[in-house]
């Protein structure tokens, strides 16, 4: 089974993938992140995505990355993404190509919190810290739906 979490916390976009995915997935997930990068109209914001649980069969792979969905990421101040394996994600990176902000990739949490702690205050390094700990199930628990 597929899933995604997405919130805001302040000016922060918290993303987290799980499972198996597919193209109906990859559709929901990207109607829902249109919806809360567009919250932010033109105040800044950063990225964090959790996609070490997230696998992706090559056909559907191959799919995705023959779309061209771009977003307005202009407000946009960085994006991370903590990976299962250093090339988790590759053919996503053509989508970043020519943004102001670097895309931030590790494997590793004390990199990815490092990251964090450049880009926001510390109340959100706290919360992406909880956002990876947070097993993807219990998720509206801890961060319920904005």
């Amino acid at each position: 089974m597929s899933s995604f979490a997405i919130r805001s916390v302040k000016n922060l976009i918290l993303i987290k993938f799980s499972g198996d995915w597919s193209m109906s997935t990859d559709l929901s997930y990207l109607s829902e992140l249109a919806g809360h990068i567009s919250n932010f109209k033109s105040r800044k914001y950063g990225v964090f995505v959790d996609m070490r649980q997230w696998q992706l069969k090559p056909s559907v792979e191959r799919q995705i990355s023959k779309t061209d969905v771009r977003f307005d990421r202009r407000s946009q101040k960085g994006e991370c993404w903590l990976q299962a394996t250093p090339d988790q994600g590759n053919y996503l990176v053509k989508f970043f190509e020519g943004l102001r902000f670097p895309l931030y990739r590790t494997t590793e949490v004390s990199e990815a919190l490092d990251w964090a702690n450049d880009l926001v205050d510390s109340e959100l390094v706290d919360a992406i810290q909880l956002w990876i700990d947070t097993d993807i199930n219990h998720i509206e628990k801890i961060f319920p739906s904005n």
